[in-house]
């Protein structure tokens, strides 16, 4: 059974720790922000028909003005549905298996990355919805939810007092961190949704990313997307752990290419040799004399 009541362990305006909860809105506090989304609703249009030249739009206007801007086009709309029936495609054949795993690794990565493509396609109608009468009385009606359900744990007493306290503390970590949970709450959002996406479920089976998402090879070490060795970093390594770039070569830490032996200038005048520096040389190691060799020294000198 899903929890009521979330606790929040965050810090005021004033930095000082406090322990909040997120509250599940019941149905009359679901009723009231409906009511308060239609008042919201009502407001906007009202002060749009007022002021005709700077008024937000409806979703249903947005279409046509997407399309004649060319920000989202038929073309556009083609192109995410044949993405998705190709992702759709790669599945089933993931889930009825008979092909090579390196076929099937294959899949999977092709299918994220058509999933990303999609996002992307759909980011550029996301940013225009701000603009429309429908996502401003959305926002309005989850900000008098947040008023609602986020209370001090041990009383239960709003910690909002009315909305004009979320506008001024909006920004402060207790006041994100408990809209983070209510919308995960009455929204059903999953911070893990890219893991939990069937092609990346097939390849933490298939033992190629681990519980981080990251991928890894047959040894558990973790590499890139095309199997490359890199560190915590991100950075490309060797089997030994040096830095290298992406073809193999050897590099420093700011990513300077480095060689096992250089070979001096020629002055354009004299043509004498001319160390410009020794930058990009691979550190050689430096053998510890031996404790014979130097007894061995001491004897000559005593002889």
């Amino acid at each position: 059974m899903e929890s009521k009541r979330i606790k929040i362990d965050t810090v005021d305006a004033n930095g000082d720790k406090i322990q909040l909860a997120v509250v599940r809105p019941g149905n009359k506090t679901t009723q009231d922000a409906n009511m308060a989304y239609n008042l919201r609703m009502a407001k906007l249009i009202r002060e749009g028909a007022l002021d005709g030249s700077g008024r937000l739009l409806l979703r249903a206007e947005l279409e046509d003005y997407l399309l004649k801007t060319g920000v989202w086009t038929l073309s556009d709309a083609a192109e995410v549905e044949k993405l998705a029936l190709e992702i759709r495609a790669s599945e089933l054949l993931l889930k009825q298996g008979g092909i090579k795993v390196s076929e099937g690794r294959l899949l999977a990565l092709e299918m994220a990355e058509k999933r990303q493509m999609i996002l992307e396609k759909h980011s550029k109608r996301l940013q225009f919805d701000s603009i429309t009468v429908e996502s401003q009385a959305e926002n309005f009606r989850f900000e008098y939810l947040l008023t609602q359900c986020l209370v001090y744990f041990d009383t239960g007493r709003p910690f909002l007092k009315n909305h004009n306290a979320y506008v001024e503390l909006q920004d402060t970590e207790a006041v994100m961190e408990g809209a983070r949970v209510l919308a995960n709450m009455i929204y059903g959002l999953n911070e893990n949704v890219d893991k939990n996406m069937f092609e990346m479920q097939w390849l933490k089976s298939a033992g190629m990313i681990n519980d981080n998402g990251k991928y890894t090879n047959q040894r558990g070490e973790i590499v890139d997307r095309d199997g490359r060795l890199i560190n915590k970093d991100g950075r490309y390594i060797d089997r030994e752990g040096n830095l290298i770039d992406t073809f193999g070569r050897p590099v420093d830490d700011n990513g300077n290419l480095l060689i096992e032996q250089s070979k001096p200038f020629i002055d354009d005048e004299t043509g004498d040799e001319v160390v410009i520096c020794d930058i990009g040389k691979k550190k050689k190691t430096t053998k510890k004399t031996t404790s014979k060799k130097s007894r061995k020294t001491k004897k000559v000198k005593n002889g």
